[in-house]
């Protein structure tokens, strides 16, 4: 198991050490990843802005099994999403199944 430090969207080159340690993490992984959505926003980062991270790392992810988990949803449920953000949560999950093979 390894808990990788928050991963900022921005260039590969303006990641700091500690961020750039877990995307090397992430792209010699031979084991599962659960990506981890945080639904009420609190993090500081929109969903527009988690599924960009997503979007942005998501080539470490490929021919490894990935799920989306979508968290704090004691503070804001999946049915109080917005259209647009339950479809963002979609897109990241459906990704996720073409990046695993199909599996999850």
């Amino acid at each position: 198991v390894i808990d990788t430090p928050g991963i900022l969207d921005r260039p590969l080159e303006e990641r700091n050490t500690i961020e750039m340690q877990s995307v090397t993490a992430l792209a010699h992984l031979r084991a599962a990843c659960l990506y981890i959505v945080d639904i009420s926003e609190q993090c500081g980062y929109t969903l527009t802005q988690q599924a960009a991270l997503f979007h942005s790392i998501k080539p470490l992810f490929s021919n490894k099994p990935i799920m989306i988990v979508c968290n704090k949803t004691d503070v804001r449920s999946m049915e109080e999403l917005a259209a647009g953000d339950r479809a963002l949560i979609d897109e990241m999950v459906s990704e996720a199944r073409k990046l695993s093979g199909g599996g999850l």
